[in-house]
Formats: C-alpha cells, sequence, structure tokens
C-alpha cells in the first residue's frame, strides 16, 4: 500500500492537507526503516505502510497531535493495523530527524474533530478516526477518542455536554462495553445519550462496512429515529432489592386490623 492520506489538516482549516512526512517507518529514520524491512521479509510479511494521518486540534482549531494509521498484510492475507503518535518539538526540545516527537508527553487531549463537535448538537461517537472520517464523508458530525476503545477520559464529557450523542460500537465485545462505558460516562451530561447497534455488521464490523455496504446518512438518520434514549441498567443487587416493597412504621399502624 502506497497511498499516504492527510487527513483533517493542521491549524486553522481542519480540513486543510499537511504536507507527508518522511517514508520511514518505525522511528522515522533511514536506518529504522531499512531494519523493520529486513523484519518483515523474515517474518514473510510485507512492511508498515502510513496509510493516514489524523490531526487532532484543540477547541480553536490549533494543532495538538497527529495519529498515524499504519497497514501490511500479514502472511496469511490478513491486514493488520497499528496507530503511532507524534506531535512538534517544543521549545529547546530534540526531534527526530523529520521533525516530529514520537510522544504526547504533557499534550492534551482532546476527542477528534474537536471544533466541529463544539458547534454541533447532535453527534455520532464512533471508535475510531477512519470511521469519523467516513461519517464526515456523508455529511454528518462525528467524534472519537485517541487510542480506541477503553481509553475514554473523564474530561472529554464536557465536550459533549447538552449534546445529543449518537454512539455506534464496533460489532465485538470491547466495542459493546466502550459503548457502554462511554454512555455511562455521559449520563446526565449530554442532553442524549443513544446506543445505536448497526444491522447486518460483519464480525468486528464498523460504520464504515456499514457505509460501504450501502448504508446512507439518511440509513442512519432513520435508525437514530427509531432508537430509544440509553439508560443504565440496574445492577443485580438494585434488581433484586426492587422486588421487595417498603412500608413505613406509620402507615403499618394506620393499616385496619384483620
Amino acid at each position: 500500500m502506497n497511498a499516504l492520506k492527510s487527513i483533517a489538516g493542521e491549524g486553522e482549516d481542519a480540513s486543510r492537507r499537511v504536507s507527508a512526512p518522511s517514508t520511514s517507518t518505525e522511528n522515522n529514520t533511514p536506518r529504522a526503516a531499512t531494519t523493520a524491512a529486513v523484519k518483515a521479509v523474515a517474518e514473510n510479511t510485507q512492511p508498515w505502510a502510513e496509510i493516514a494521518q489524523y490531526n487532532y486540534n484543540d477547541p480553536a482549531s490549533r494543532f495538538l497531535y497527529q495519529v498515524l494509521r499504519l497497514e501490511r498484510k500479514a502472511s496469511d492475507g490478513t491486514v493488520e493495523k497499528t496507530f503511532r503518535q507524534r506531535r512538534r518539538p517544543r521549545s529547546n526540545e530534540p526531534a527526530t530527524t523529520d521533525g516530529w516527537v514520537y510522544n504526547l508527553e504533557a499534550t492534551p487531549r482532546v476527542l477528534y474533530n474537536l471544533p466541529l463537535v463544539i458547534t454541533a448538537d447532535l453527534v455520532y461517537l464512533v471508535e475510531g478516526e477512519k470511521d469519523v472520517e467516513t461519517l464526515r464523508s456523508i455529511g454528518l458530525v462525528a467524534t472519537c477518542s485517541p487510542f480506541g476503545a477503553g481509553k475514554w477520559r473523564a474530561e472529554y464529557n464536557e465536550y459533549l455536554s447538552g449534546k445529543t450523542v449518537v454512539i455506534l460500537p464496533d460489532n465485538d465485545e470491547p466495542g459493546r462495553k466502550h459503548a457502554a462505558d462511554v454512555a455511562s460516562a455521559l449520563d446526565g451530561i449530554a442532553k442524549n445519550v443513544l446506543v445505536v447497534e448497526l444491522p447486518g455488521l460483519p464480525p468486528k464490523g464498523d460504520v464504515t462496512d456499514f457505509i460501504l455496504a450501502g448504508g446512507t446518512a439518511d440509513d442512519l438518520v432513520d435508525l437514530v429515529g427509531r432508537s430509544e434514549a440509553w439508560k443504565p441498567r440496574l445492577s443485580s443487587t438494585h434488581q433484586a432489592k426492587s422486588r421487595f416493597t417498603f412500608t413505613t412504621l406509620p402507615d403499618l399502624l394506620s393499616e385496619p386490623e384483620e
């Protein structure tokens, strides 16, 4: 795969293209790239290839950091993926030869596509940046937290305060757990929270698969319209307790004798 796609550009225009980084892989140095290629041949796999760059911006559209999506074809023909994060160096901070620092030390974590999320009343919440871009391409505002499922932070909640949030989980157990965790975190903060499981998804499928299979923005809107707001599940202890009816002492004393 030799396509290199820059998404959500750096700076004020969140959709502006960014320049392509160096073609090196592991540590963005020619030596590391050569080592990675030799290792890939030995393992009968392809070297990692950068497929997309996703820029995370603050509420004022100022660039914070970038997530790289890398893919390769394994020996069994399946496509593997991994992600790397990088940022621009701070004053007097050393960087790699390509001008980036490959850690997010002391960098604020924010939601992806944040400037558009802040201005929207309804936001779709998905598991990864690829899905955000899929929904953006059909005119819907979407977001995700960095680093994938299970990485939601409490500080993300404020960005969705007072909004209707539609969570579209991936079709696997981590995806469903992530959806439930985020819905619980947003309960009482977002205006409404809906968890909508998309029909016809393959195992581990996501909203991008739904759209590639012929789904449309209208289909999603229709599914949302027919879904009920998420409600927290009662714990088994709470359910057990709810089977009993409690009566106050004054009420007992006022009951007629049989």
